[in-house]
């Protein structure tokens, strides 16, 4: 009985000095980092060939005939579980379909529930601060528009190379930082050439 005892505060001290071990590494963990930032802080994973979503489209007459074109999903704290989408769009009267109106644009939501994920809406150029003094999106209740025709919706660019959108995960009490190398021509082409995020 007095073995068992000891066995079993000794296993309560491995789970006590284990979880301190945990807080202390999140404790001695940035709260920031910069655009583009690869160091041994951070897990990067770069995509070759670069992950494009596939236009799906049907055309007739040289016209879209849906709104939709395809959307992509990416792991963004690189766990093997893919959390985020990015949904693009294009085509003739998407948004009012009896006039030829353009409509292009990309949007970004989280599909897992037991992650929040916040984005910065304006593109960041490398090594760029992303922390938390910057204003934060929400993408886990509603999608919301990275690009857009409409300037009225989205008025940033991602049409120039070199760009990364910043985000944070938020799970329990851990908060991460990262970022993801990308551009989005003609509002909807979108390509992610890399992604980075804190260990």
């Amino acid at each position: 009985m007095k073995t068992l005892k000891q066995i079993g505060l000794l296993i309560l001290f491995i789970i006590f000095f284990t979880h301190c071990e945990k807080t202390e590494e999140k404790e001695k963990r940035n709260n920031f980092i910069l655009a583009g930032q690869k160091d041994n802080t951070m897990l990067t994973q770069d995509f070759e060939p670069d992950l494009e979503i596939t236009l799906t489209n049907n055309v007739v007459n040289g016209i879209p005939t849906t709104g939709y074109s395809g959307e992509l999903l990416l792991d963004t704290d690189l766990d093997g579980l893919k959390d985020l989408k990015f949904y693009s769009f294009y085509g003739k009267g998407h948004t009012m379909p009896f006039l030829e109106l353009p409509s292009e644009g990309c949007q970004i939501s989280n599909i897992l529930t037991d992650k929040k994920i916040e984005i910065l809406m304006n593109s960041k150029q490398l090594n760029e601060i992303i922390d938390n003094s910057r204003i934060w999106t929400n993408v886990s209740s509603l999608p919301i528009y990275l690009s857009s025709y409409d300037p009225d919706i989205c008025y940033t660019s991602w049409k120039e190379e070199g760009l990364f959108l910043g985000y944070r995960v938020i799970q329990l009490k851990d908060t991460t930082y990262g970022w993801v190398n990308m551009q989005i021509v003609e509002n909807y082409k979108l390509k992610i050439k890399e992604i980075g995020i804190q260990k």
